[in-house]
Protein backbone atom coordinates (compact mmCIF):
# COMPACT_ATOMS: atom_id res chain seq x y z
CA UNK A 1 0.00 0.00 0.00
CA UNK A 2 1.29 3.41 -0.97
CA UNK A 3 0.92 6.04 1.97
CA UNK A 4 2.78 9.60 1.05
CA UNK A 5 2.71 12.72 3.20
CA UNK A 6 2.63 15.43 0.19
CA UNK A 7 3.95 18.02 2.38
CA UNK A 8 0.64 19.89 1.99
CA UNK A 9 -1.47 21.30 4.96
CA UNK A 10 -3.53 24.07 5.99
CA UNK A 11 -3.62 25.86 9.63
CA UNK A 12 -7.19 27.27 10.70
CA UNK A 13 -7.68 29.14 14.26
CA UNK A 14 -10.58 28.43 15.94
CA UNK A 15 -11.82 31.87 17.91
CA UNK A 16 -12.51 29.80 21.18
CA UNK A 17 -9.41 29.53 23.31
CA UNK A 18 -8.34 26.33 25.09
CA UNK A 19 -10.81 25.61 27.67
CA UNK A 20 -8.43 24.31 29.80
CA UNK A 21 -5.21 26.60 29.68
CA UNK A 22 -6.78 29.86 27.79
CA UNK A 23 -3.96 29.63 24.93
CA UNK A 24 -5.30 30.02 21.18
CA UNK A 25 -5.25 26.80 19.34
CA UNK A 26 -4.67 25.99 16.39
CA UNK A 27 -5.90 23.21 13.85
CA UNK A 28 -3.55 21.50 11.14
CA UNK A 29 -4.50 18.98 8.70
CA UNK A 30 -1.91 17.59 6.54
CA UNK A 31 -2.58 15.71 3.30
CA UNK A 32 -1.97 12.23 2.77
CA UNK A 33 -2.38 10.43 -0.35
CA UNK A 34 -3.19 6.84 0.58
CA UNK A 35 -3.73 4.63 -2.96
CA UNK A 36 -4.33 7.85 -4.74
CA UNK A 37 -7.41 8.92 -2.27
CA UNK A 38 -6.28 12.17 -0.28
CA UNK A 39 -6.86 12.27 3.46
CA UNK A 40 -6.40 15.00 6.43
CA UNK A 41 -4.33 13.82 9.03
CA UNK A 42 -5.30 16.37 11.83
CA UNK A 43 -3.09 17.91 14.94
CA UNK A 44 -4.33 20.66 17.22
CA UNK A 45 -2.61 22.18 19.29
CA UNK A 46 -1.94 25.06 21.57
CA UNK A 47 1.60 26.77 23.24
CA UNK A 48 0.84 25.06 26.65
CA UNK A 49 1.11 21.32 25.88
CA UNK A 50 -2.70 20.60 26.62
CA UNK A 51 -3.14 17.01 25.11
CA UNK A 52 -5.78 18.58 22.47
CA UNK A 53 -5.29 16.47 19.61
CA UNK A 54 -6.43 13.68 21.85
CA UNK A 55 -10.10 15.17 22.07
CA UNK A 56 -11.11 14.26 18.58
CA UNK A 57 -11.96 11.35 17.41
CA UNK A 58 -8.97 9.50 15.62
CA UNK A 59 -8.22 8.51 12.15
CA UNK A 60 -8.34 10.37 8.67
CA UNK A 61 -10.54 13.02 7.46
CA UNK A 62 -11.66 13.29 4.14
CA UNK A 63 -12.88 15.98 1.94
CA UNK A 64 -11.83 19.36 0.65
CA UNK A 65 -9.54 21.17 3.29
CA UNK A 66 -12.06 24.13 3.55
CA UNK A 67 -14.61 21.22 4.51
CA UNK A 68 -12.40 19.64 6.67
CA UNK A 69 -11.21 22.56 8.62
CA UNK A 70 -15.13 23.73 9.33
CA UNK A 71 -16.22 20.75 10.49
CA UNK A 72 -13.22 20.59 12.90
CA UNK A 73 -14.14 23.86 14.16
CA UNK A 74 -17.81 23.17 14.79
CA UNK A 75 -16.22 20.32 16.51
CA UNK A 76 -14.04 22.44 18.95
CA UNK A 77 -16.97 25.06 19.31
CA UNK A 78 -18.85 21.93 20.95
CA UNK A 79 -15.95 20.60 22.97
CA UNK A 80 -15.55 24.32 24.45
CA UNK A 81 -19.29 24.27 24.96
CA UNK A 82 -19.62 21.31 26.84
CA UNK A 83 -16.30 21.95 29.27
CA UNK A 84 -17.36 25.54 30.02
CA UNK A 85 -21.39 24.19 30.87
CA UNK A 86 -19.64 21.27 32.88
CA UNK A 87 -22.34 20.78 35.86
CA UNK A 88 -20.42 20.56 39.63
CA UNK A 89 -20.44 17.82 41.27
CA UNK A 90 -24.24 17.50 43.39
CA UNK A 91 -22.44 15.72 46.59
CA UNK A 92 -20.02 18.53 47.15
CA UNK A 93 -20.56 21.33 44.56
CA UNK A 94 -16.61 21.57 43.27
CA UNK A 95 -16.08 21.82 39.61
CA UNK A 96 -14.68 18.12 38.10
CA UNK A 97 -11.15 17.71 37.23
CA UNK A 98 -10.86 16.72 33.21
CA UNK A 99 -7.94 15.25 32.50
CA UNK A 100 -6.59 12.35 29.63
CA UNK A 101 -4.53 9.57 30.97
CA UNK A 102 -1.97 8.28 28.51
CA UNK A 103 -1.64 4.92 30.53
CA UNK A 104 -5.67 3.79 29.95
CA UNK A 105 -5.67 6.01 26.48
CA UNK A 106 -8.78 7.75 28.00
CA UNK A 107 -10.11 10.71 28.64
CA UNK A 108 -11.19 10.60 32.63
CA UNK A 109 -14.08 13.00 34.34
CA UNK A 110 -14.25 12.88 38.12
CA UNK A 111 -14.43 14.99 41.41
CA UNK A 112 -11.61 15.06 43.46
CA UNK A 113 -13.73 13.70 46.58
CA UNK A 114 -14.54 10.32 44.70
CA UNK A 115 -18.42 11.10 44.51
CA UNK A 116 -18.98 10.48 40.79
CA UNK A 117 -16.42 9.57 37.99
CA UNK A 118 -16.72 8.65 34.09
CA UNK A 119 -14.30 7.65 31.33
CA UNK A 120 -14.28 7.32 27.76
CA UNK A 121 -11.98 7.40 24.57
CA UNK A 122 -13.07 10.66 23.64
CA UNK A 123 -13.68 13.59 25.60
CA UNK A 124 -17.08 14.89 24.50
CA UNK A 125 -18.28 11.41 25.05
CA UNK A 126 -16.48 11.68 28.58
CA UNK A 127 -18.31 15.28 29.34
CA UNK A 128 -21.41 13.69 28.15
CA UNK A 129 -21.09 11.03 30.47
CA UNK A 130 -20.16 13.18 33.37
CA UNK A 131 -23.30 15.02 32.78
CA UNK A 132 -25.85 12.03 32.96
CA UNK A 133 -24.29 10.92 35.90
CA UNK A 134 -24.48 14.29 37.48
CA UNK A 135 -28.11 14.54 36.02
CA UNK A 136 -29.23 10.97 37.40
CA UNK A 137 -27.59 11.67 40.99
CA UNK A 138 -29.98 14.62 41.02
CA UNK A 139 -32.69 12.70 40.11
CA UNK A 140 -32.25 10.05 42.29
CA UNK A 141 -31.99 12.07 45.82
CA UNK A 142 -34.54 14.06 44.78
CA UNK A 143 -36.86 11.46 44.69
CA UNK A 144 -35.66 9.98 48.13
CA UNK A 145 -35.81 12.99 50.17
CA UNK A 146 -39.16 13.54 48.16
CA UNK A 147 -40.74 10.48 49.32
CA UNK A 148 -38.96 10.06 52.53
CA UNK A 149 -40.98 14.17 53.34
CA UNK A 150 -44.26 12.56 51.85
CA UNK A 151 -43.86 9.57 54.40
CA UNK A 152 -42.45 11.60 57.60
CA UNK A 153 -45.93 13.98 56.73
CA UNK A 154 -48.40 10.92 56.41
CA UNK A 155 -47.24 9.30 59.30
CA UNK A 156 -47.80 12.75 61.36
CA UNK A 157 -51.49 12.06 60.29
CA UNK A 158 -52.09 15.49 59.09
CA UNK A 159 -56.08 15.69 59.08
CA UNK A 160 -56.24 17.80 55.50
CA UNK A 161 -54.25 19.03 52.77
CA UNK A 162 -54.44 22.66 53.63
CA UNK A 163 -50.84 22.46 55.89
CA UNK A 164 -48.89 20.46 53.38
CA UNK A 165 -47.14 22.58 50.70
CA UNK A 166 -48.46 22.89 47.43
CA UNK A 167 -46.26 20.14 45.74
CA UNK A 168 -47.39 17.65 47.94
CA UNK A 169 -51.03 18.16 48.19
CA UNK A 170 -52.08 16.01 45.65
CA UNK A 171 -49.99 12.75 47.05
CA UNK A 172 -51.92 13.54 50.28
CA UNK A 173 -55.31 13.71 48.27
CA UNK A 174 -54.33 10.54 46.48
CA UNK A 175 -53.47 8.45 49.44
CA UNK A 176 -56.52 9.49 51.79
CA UNK A 177 -58.79 9.11 48.81
CA UNK A 178 -57.41 5.26 48.52
CA UNK A 179 -57.83 5.00 52.38
CA UNK A 180 -61.19 6.30 52.67
CA UNK A 181 -62.49 3.52 49.91
CA UNK A 182 -61.10 1.24 52.02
Amino acid sequence: MSVEETGVWTETYPKEPCPFCGKTVAIRISEILIVDKKYWKVRIFDDSGCPLSAMFERGLRMGSAGEVCAVLKKDWHEIVETVSNMPVCPECGRSPVCRYSTNLDRWIILCEKGHLRTDEAFVLSAMRNWNKKVGQYVCDNQNQRLGQCLTSLWNQGYANDEELPEFMRQSWREKHANWERK
